[in-house]
């Protein structure tokens, strides 16, 4: 009943959220959308420019997409630039559920006991300020994002989390060799390191950056894609890592450490840079033609007043 509790708030107070300004255009409910962008973006004043600018870029690219007549799945392989944008949806679902975080935060009662913390109240304890630090440094991450680009977040956050997930992997081997207090120490210090590093890698992203790649006909079918690859990549943590790990002990550690490696290569190689592009204008990030009605300059205007704001 408690796991409900989070559930039925979301279900109470989504009614109060304003609807999606595109969807609004979308639907050609335009004062809608207008207004909504006035209230959150304007501070109640319809004429300001970056509202104007951005209501106009956001009405021309809707308008084009409608007149794509290919629907469904398909649209995915139709381009190289959807079929990239599927690489990474695919890639993502399963970064989410394979970055280590699957034997940290599954099994962590059994990490704890095979680094001697065998005290229930203990390892209760621990819990408790493992989801206290994960809730800060998730907000932190969130905050971050806005500020620095998302590829660097995945690069710098996947070679983080390898760091610590080896340096977790090698003080475990110690403990389980010689079972000094030093190396139980380390390990319990790198778990804690290992979640700040996830979270800023992959909590705030997971979701974000692909509603940012994905064009509005692709977004809501891209993310069902997503959700449903990172629910199938959690079967592997529920019946593939409990027989490794009762298998092989530590070593089985080692798949993880060599797996966060491939993970950053695909951060670096696939991902592109997607701060300080309009959802209107993610085409040019893949290469994308962007055909417009006075988008360029209306995009350009709108850019160079973020960057005002953002300076003021």
């Amino acid at each position: 009943m408690l796991q409900a509790l989070p559930a039925v708030i979301q279900m109470v107070f989504v009614w109060f959220l304003d609807e999606s300004p595109r969807w609004l255009c979308y639907k050609d409910r335009d004062d809608e959308a207008f207004s909504i962008l006035v209230k959150h973006h304007g501070g109640g004043d319809p004429s300001d420019p970056l509202v104007v600018a951005e209501f106009h870029e956001m009405k021309v690219a809707l308008q084009l997409e409608k007149q794509v007549k290919d629907v469904g799945p398909k649209l995915f392989f139709k381009t190289p630039a959807n079929r990239k944008r599927l690489l990474i949806l695919l890639t993502l679902a399963v970064f989410g559920q394979w970055s280590g975080n699957g034997l940290v935060s599954y099994y962590l009662t059994k990490i704890f006991t095979s680094i001697g913390i065998t005290s229930q109240r203990e390892q209760t304890m621990l819990n408790g300020v493992i989801s206290t630090v994960n809730y800060a440094t998730a907000l932190f991450a969130a905050a971050l994002s806005t500020r620095i680009g998302r590829r660097w977040m995945f690069v710098g956050g996947g070679i983080a989390m390898w760091l610590t997930f080896s340096s977790l992997t090698a003080s475990i081997a110690v403990y389980n060799t010689t079972g000094t207090t030093a190396a139980s120490q380390a390990a319990l210090a790198f778990i804690f390191i290992f979640y700040a590093a996830f979270n800023i890698c992959l909590n705030p992203l997971l979701f974000l950056y692909p509603t940012e790649i994905l064009p509005f006909r692709l977004r809501a079918m891209g993310l069902s894609i997503l959700v449903f690859a990172n629910k199938a990549a959690s079967f592997f943590n529920q019946f593939v890592n409990p027989i490794g790990m009762d298998s092989l002990g530590w070593k089985y550690y080692l798949v993880y450490v060599v797996w966060l490696v491939v993970e950053v290569a695909v951060f670096y190689f696939l991902y592109p840079e997607t701060r300080g592009h309009s959802l209107e204008r993610m085409q040019e990030v893949f290469g994308e033609e962007v055909k417009d009605d006075g988008l360029d300059e209306k995009g350009s205007a709108m850019k160079d007043m973020r960057v005002i704001e953002h300076k003021e």
